[in-house]
């Protein structure tokens, strides 16, 4: 008798082990992705910090004191938009004191915030891991 092809219990062997890994390899899949894009967030956030910062002591010198918000929820008369280009969902809102230190920093995104306000002075080392939470 020549036998040809796979037999039904053969073929639900293979099919229950490749469920297998795939219960296996989907969350760990899932995990990547989700710290990936809490690492392109805070980098994100950290550029962002060093821009408003340039930004500020450029307007300084020409008299002016701004928020630099691209937020809609946040209304002043002084408010101005950094020129940096964030994607689409990414609002940050940044106030600095008389003294010229950043005493605001806040940025968020569908999925992640920082939320860091310090009378202060906020430095660049603040802005880290430990402080971007999820949103759910």
């Amino acid at each position: 008798m020549n036998k040809k092809g796979f037999t039904l219990v053969e073929l639900l062997v293979v099919i229950t082990i490749l469920g297998i890994l795939v219960l296996i390899a989907v969350p760990n899949i899932i995990s990547s992705l989700n710290k990936s894009k809490s690492s392109t967030f805070l980098s994100e956030a950290q550029s962002l910090y060093k821009s408003s910062k340039n930004v500020y002591v450029l307007d300084k010198q020409k008299g002016y004191n701004y928020v630099y918000t691209n937020d809609p929820t946040v209304v002043g008369v002084n408010t101005k938009m950094l020129d940096v280009s964030s994607r689409q969902g990414f609002y940050y809102t940044i106030r600095f004191n008389a003294d010229g230190a950043m005493v605001e920093f806040k940025v968020k995104d569908n999925d992640h915030s920082i939320d860091i306000s310090n009378s202060s002075g906020i430095k660049l080392k603040d802005i880290n891991k430990n402080a971007v939470r999820t949103i759910e």
